[in-house]
C-alpha cells in the first residue's frame, strides 16, 4: 500500500501529513464496528514507509522514496518547536503525524534544490497563486451555477 496525494480533487490542501494522519487515525477502526487493539495499530513508521520506500516502489521508481546516495534527494523537514508539538517531541515522528496542528514544511527539496526555506516558496509568489487559483475557482463556480442553475455561494 502506498499513500500519497495528487490534487485538490481528491486531497483539499494537498497536505501529505494530512493523509498520513488519517492513515494512523482510520487504521483505529474495524469496519466501524468497533476498535482495533492498539498492538495492531499502524505505527507512525509504518505509515513513514508506505509513503516514502514502498509508494516509489509501487510506482516503480528506485531513484526516490529513501536517503541515500544516488536517491534524488527530495527532503521535507518540520519545525516542531511551537506550542502545538509541545509534550509530544519524545516521538518526533508521532508528533509531526498527530499532535500538531501545522503541517507547513519548513524546507523541502526536490533533487537536491530548494523549493521551500523558512515555511515559504522559493520560487513562486505564494499570492500571486492565490489570486489565480481564487480567479479560476470564480469561474468555475459561475459557470457550474449557470448550467445547474444552483446558487453555490449558498454552500460557502
Amino acid at each position: 500500500i502506498g499513500i500519497g496525494v495528487d490534487g485538490g480533487a481528491s486531497n483539499d490542501s494537498g497536505s501529505m501529513l494530512g493523509e498520513l494522519r488519517i492513515a494512523l487515525l482510520l487504521h483505529r477502526l474495524a469496519g466501524g464496528e468497533g476498535e482495533v487493539s492498539w498492538q495492531e495499530w499502524l505505527s507512525p513508521y509504518r505509515v513513514l514507509a508506505m509513503a516514502t520506500r514502498e509508494a516509489a516502489s509501487i510506482i516503480g521508481r528506485d531513484d526516490i522514496g529513501r536517503i541515500e546516495a544516488g536517491a534524488c534527494a527530495d527532503l521535507a523537514a518540520f519545525d516542531l518547536n511551537s506550542v502545538a508539538y509541545a509534550g509530544a517531541r519524545t516521538d518526533p515522528l508521532s508528533a509531526l503525524f498527530l499532535a500538531g496542528d501545522d503541517d507547513r514544511a519548513s524546507l523541502v527539496m526536490v533533487g537536491g534544490r530548494v523549493l521551500v526555506r523558512e515555511r515559504r516558496l522559493v520560487e513562486a509568489d505564494e499570492a500571486a497563486i492565490t489570486a489565480r487559483v481564487d480567479a479560476a475557482t470564480s469561474r468555475l463556480v459561475a459557470a457550474a451555477s449557470k448550467l445547474t442553475a444552483i446558487d453555490y455561494g449558498l454552500f460557502q
